[in-house]
């Protein structure tokens, strides 16, 4: 097992396109991480503008192993070579990602791990238009809903407490629940539902949970937008 008194490993997400989406938080975990580790896809531009001293190297994922665990141990095995590591991602770790079993895959493993929020990608889909999402003349307001709450959700389906709703889910209980309690609204048909299906959000009806689960991969969101007006 490896040592745990100083090793660390920070997952953090950004906009491959510009590091300057980043916060000053995350901007100085990177600055302060031995080894930053960059998905391929993220563009030239981006890794060219990471100031990187002579302890510092850009190692690029490597496409064929990507898909979970086997990135995760080989960033495991590089802790015995390196006391910080960062991991960047596309998008917000815990909503766009998988960033959550990436956390829990190292804690299992009793390694110091942090999540660093990043861009959020649903948030253009919140905007109604152009304009800033602080104005409340011509934006909804959002709720998020992170931690998922059976209770709570359908308190805020049957009392309409929302204008446009994001709840966070974990895994496919969870959306079973929520389906659930949309069926059982009153008000369902007043309810416009969308959900990212293959990296793209599509509005979908109540009865997707038996045409295209087997599309979802959790952790995931859903966007509901309230059709009265509050």
């Amino acid at each position: 097992m490896i040592s745990q008194t100083t090793k660390k490993i920070y997952i953090i997400g950004t906009n491959p396109l510009d590091i300057s989406d980043c916060t000053l938080y995350a901007l100085k975990k990177i600055n302060d991480s031995n080894l930053i580790i960059i998905p391929k896809k993220f563009k030239k531009k981006f890794i060219n503008s990471i100031k990187l001293d002579h302890h510092q190297i850009i190692y690029e994922e490597d496409l064929s192993i990507t898909n979970g665990k086997k990135l995760w141990k080989k960033i495991t095995k590089l802790l015995s070579s390196y006391e910080v590591i960062t991991h960047l991602v596309d998008g917000d770790p815990y909503i766009d990602g998988l960033g959550y079993q990436e956390l829990l895959f190292f804690n299992n493993h009793k390694l110091d791990c942090e999540i660093i929020p990043g861009v959020v990608k649903v948030i253009d889909c919140l905007n109604l238009n152009s304009d800033l999402l602080t104005d409340r003349d011509k934006n909804s307001s959002v709720t998020f809903v992170k931690q998922f709450n059976k209770r709570r959700v359908a308190n805020l389906f049957y009392n309409f407490y929302f204008e446009k709703l994001l709840i966070f889910l974990k895994h496919e209980k969870e959306y079973n629940e929520m389906n659930e309690i949309l069926l059982g609204s009153n008000k369902k048909n007043k309810f416009t539902i969308r959900l990212p299906i293959k990296n793209k959000l599509k509005k979908i009806n109540l009865n997707y949970k038996q045409k295209g689960l087997k599309n979802l991969n959790f952790p995931t969101y859903i966007i509901i937008d309230n059709g009265e007006k509050i």
